[in-house]
């Protein structure tokens, strides 16, 4: 879990729940751009997204 190993992320969760986090019409939180992918085109940003996700898919695609 990301929030076990990373500060940063930890302390956007607490700032959440306390309820400080930046929010639109009051019911969204706003998410800081540096956690978004963003969309280009369909097929671009898809894969930008499973190369954040799994930096290491295409080397460990076909280990068992």
């Amino acid at each position: 879990m990301r929030a076990q190993t990373n500060s940063w992320f930890s302390n956007f969760l607490l700032r959440v729940g306390d309820g400080v986090e930046d929010v639109i019409d009051e019911d969204y939180v706003r998410i800081p751009d540096d956690m978004t992918i963003p969309y280009i085109d369909e097929a671009t940003s898809k894969d930008a997204l499973i190369n954040e996700m799994f930096p290491s898919f295409a080397t460990n695609a076909h280990s068992s």
